[in-house]
């Protein structure tokens, strides 16, 4: 499933059948037929689909899932339900421009996105075999400080913090913060700022976390 930064939810699904491809086959593959100004989608034959069906989730299987994007924010991937899979199946989301791999049954994934389209950045593997590191981000907490007007991280594992930057609702950058190194803890000072919701998005050596913040 999909949440895009609006709230708006896409399921999709892929299954097995051994009479497929990954190409189309009439029956088995159902385009997207009512697309929004938001939205999620398999990709494959240069075109948008909600149904996929492969003869296999072998450890080479790549599914290139799309996204659509009409306000900056965080767009969600989770696993909405599983049948007729084997318990020691492995089912990865990979994020191709921060190479992050977050395995869809321990967790979800969360990015922070501007708005537009990405086809070719996202992708659904299934290979047990990769080396999946972003574990340690998991550990780290963010939040905003009302009262010293500052952005708090919560960093245990010493993850090493390449940047940090602040988006309003919009996607607009308001702040960002270089090279901080991998301390425990850090307090980044910001001007006041209007009341509302803001992403903060962190980029480590691992990969992105960013999270929803609240100013008031």
């Amino acid at each position: 499933m999909i949440e895009t930064p609006s709230g708006y939810y896409r399921q999709l699904l892929a299954g097995i059948d051994e009479v497929t491809t990954n190409g189309f086959e009439l029956g088995y593959d159902a385009p997207l037929v009512e697309e929004n100004t938001e939205d999620g989608f398999w990709m494959f034959n240069e075109s948008k689909f909600v149904v996929q069906a492969v003869n296999n989730f072998n450890v080479d299987q790549v599914l290139p899932l799309g996204v659509k994007v009409a306000e900056g924010g965080i767009m969600k991937f989770s696993l909405d339900g599983l049948e007729n899979i084997s318990n020691d199946q492995v089912i990865y989301l990979h994020d191709k421009e921060t190479n992050v791999y977050r395995d869809l049954r321990t967790s979800d994934y969360e990015v922070n996105l501007s708005i537009g389209e990405y086809l070719n950045r996202f992708e659904v593997v299934f290979n047990s075999t990769l080396n999946v590191i972003d574990n340690n981000l998991d550990a780290m907490d963010v939040y905003y400080s009302n009262a010293d007007n500052s952005i708090v991280i919560i960093n245990p594992m010493l993850e090493n913090i390449e940047s940090v930057e602040m988006y309003n609702m919009p996607g607009q950058s308001v702040y960002k913060f270089n090279s901080l190194s991998n301390n425990s803890a850090y307090t980044l000072k910001t001007a006041s700022l209007s009341a509302g919701a803001y992403i903060v998005s962190m980029k480590t050596s691992n990969g992105v976390v960013s999270t929803k913040v609240l100013v008031k």
